[in-house]
């Protein structure tokens, strides 16, 4: 039981880490660098759910980090960048290269190695 404890608090804290960076680039999106636009959006249901997402990854991090290595536990937390990227070409429909592609497949591939 305690395997499908942890794998679901792995996968529920990689997707609330994903969430987060999406709903902050779409609090962000189309509002401008300047102060007042982002205090504006600072306090958009967008990024504050953002936020709040960030806060649940980071409860359900200490508990991988209660049970796991720090090491291992960053190794396989790696797992986000590629979970960012795919994330950002299907969901925000932001142009992903060909060696980003090559670059999340070897990422993949190291966590892999480490785990």
């Amino acid at each position: 039981m305690r395997n499908l404890t942890t794998s679901v608090v792995w996968v529920v804290c990689m997707a609330a880490t994903t969430y987060g960076h999406v709903a902050l680039k779409m609090a962000v999106h189309g509002r401008g660098a300047s102060a007042g636009a982002l205090a504006r959006a600072l306090w958009s249901p967008w990024a504050i759910s953002g936020f709040a997402a960030w806060g649940l990854s980071s409860a359900l991090w200490m508990r991988v980090l209660a049970t796991e290595s720090l090491f291992g536990a960053n190794a396989t937390a790696s797992i986000k960048y590629v979970l960012l990227g795919l994330a950002s070409f299907f969901v925000l429909r932001e142009s992903v290269t060909l060696a980003q592609w090559a670059g999340f497949a070897l990422i993949a591939a190291g966590v892999w190695l480490v785990r």
